[in-house]
């Protein structure tokens, strides 16, 4: 398959991917092992962008967002608190809330207007990694992000899984510095990083 789903991520500071992992493990309720955050191969992350792509088109990608993140320096960001919602699919989605900023929403922006450009194609399972694993709420959460999850109704979280956790003992202020280009996995998780940048440069 020479075309790809892909997520534009900002990676969160290793103590927030660490605290995601942690919270992850001890989810509680039905699925909750369907969702297995780690560093290497499920990354915890914040969405920016997505779609599908043809693999011939990542070094412009590349390009695109080496132009956008030069003008970024490190987002400061707080997550204020955890929530819960159900999923079209019936799961149990729980993740963390990260408040917006100015310029967190200035990064999405440029990021979402610079892929529409080379995002062509509806995703079918053969983009993704693993196939066989893609579920059908998978498919329509990439192919209507732009509709339902950008521009004015970007809502910048990290997702932590299926299944109940408990709340935070208090907000958590954190640093991102790094944004990654990743191939999606079922749930629209960040299963295989292709690149990443650094903000600034």
């Amino acid at each position: 398959m020479d075309k790809i789903a892909i997520d534009i991520a900002l990676l969160p500071s290793i103590e927030v991917i660490e605290k995601s992992i942690e919270i992850n493990k001890i989810l509680k309720g039905k699925n909750n092992r369907e969702i297995i955050l780690s560093k290497e191969d499920c990354l915890p992350h914040i969405s920016l962008a997505m779609g599908c792509i043809s693999k011939e088109d990542i070094p412009k990608i590349k390009e695109e967002l080496m132009n956008i993140t030069c003008k970024f320096k490190a987002l400061k960001l707080k997550i204020p608190f955890i929530y819960s919602n159900e999923w079209q699919n019936g799961n149990l989605g729980t993740s963390m809330e990260v408040k917006s900023t100015a310029n967190l929403q200035r990064l999405h922006l440029e990021i979402m207007n610079a892929i529409s450009k080379i995002s062509k194609f509806d995703p079918i399972k053969e983009m993704f990694f693993n196939p066989d694993e893609i579920n059908d709420m998978t498919l329509d959460w990439t192919k209507r992000y732009s509709e339902t999850s950008a521009f004015g109704k970007f809502h910048p979280h990290i997702t932590l899984g299926i299944g109940e956790a408990e709340p935070l003992d208090k907000e958590i202020n954190f640093i991102s510095s790094k944004v990654a280009i990743c191939q999606l996995g079922n749930n629209c998780t960040c299963r295989k990083v292709i690149y990443t940048l650094d903000l600034g440069g």
